[in-house]
């Protein structure tokens, strides 16, 4: 009986990497998924800096009570961006006034809730990138 012991060791002893081995290199060719999944993607912003897309184009801000603001658009005026895209301009809609804000500037005023969404539809795969600021 001692005889046999020691074979069925050996035996075990290479058959437990080479079963590993083999697992580990299948992994790779049916863990993946050919259908492509599409991401949401998620940025850390500094304070009061917003991101209006395609897929999510409004923004809304409330206050407790009344307080002075200013929103504004960053420049989208670079050569290459798409037309519909650089020329669009931010509706901003506060306690029942709405007001445009252009490419490249600012707009304050006194509100309790704000609205900001893009003036046209964005194209697809892009965004629009501002900053709210409390005044006071």
């Amino acid at each position: 009986m001692p005889a046999i012991l020691p074979t069925t060791m050996r035996i075990s002893r290479l058959v437990g990497p080479a079963v590993l081995a083999a697992g580990l290199a299948a992994v790779p060719a049916t863990g993946q998924d050919p259908t492509p999944v599409k991401a949401d993607n998620y940025m850390f912003y500094a304070p009061g800096e917003f991101v209006l897309s395609d897929e999510d184009p409004t923004e809304v801000v409330r206050y407790s009570e009344p307080r002075d603001l200013e929103i504004c658009l960053s420049d989208i005026r670079e050569p290459g961006l798409p037309d519909a895209l650089r020329g669009n301009a931010l509706t901003v809609t506060y306690d029942g006034k709405s007001a445009t804000i252009e490419s490249g500037n600012c707009f304050q005023f006194d509100a309790r809730r704000v609205t900001i969404a893009p003036a046209e539809p964005l194209p697809d795969g892009w965004d629009l990138r501002g900053r709210v600021r409390t005044l006071r």
